[in-house]
């Protein structure tokens, strides 16, 4: 409970929905990604890239999630990376931002994932 919610001053969280995602929620997850992905950039000296194993993944879902040509719209540069899989997290429903980790976790298993989110 926060100090404002203790004043009554804001009101009480209500129960989500099943289908709802918080801005909580959505904040949280993006920057558990974000730093995952940004933790695997180098750079040239003038660009930043994704290694391994961010830039198979973000391919993998490029190709067999988005169902996309991988000549259209993939780049391992790390901006554009981050800003297409960013779009899943802040303005994605529930089936997009679920579905995406999914497929994610599909393929890629970090053990700080399950840690950080279990609260272990």
């Amino acid at each position: 409970m926060t100090f404002a919610q203790a004043e009554r001053a804001s009101p009480l969280p209500t129960q989500l929905k099943r289908t709802d995602v918080s801005q909580e929620l959505h904040a949280v997850l993006w920057k558990y990604i974000h730093d995952e992905i940004k933790g695997s950039a180098e750079s040239d000296g003038f660009v930043w890239y994704l290694r391994i194993p961010w830039s198979h993944i973000l391919e993998q879902v490029h190709v067999y999630h988005d169902h996309q040509l991988v000549s259209r719209g993939l780049s391992t540069q790390l901006k554009p990376a981050l800003q297409g899989v960013e779009k899943v997290f802040s303005s994605g429903d529930y089936l997009a931002i679920y579905g995406w980790l999914q497929f994610v976790l599909s393929i890629y298993h970090p053990t700080g994932f399950v840690k950080k989110f279990s609260g272990s």
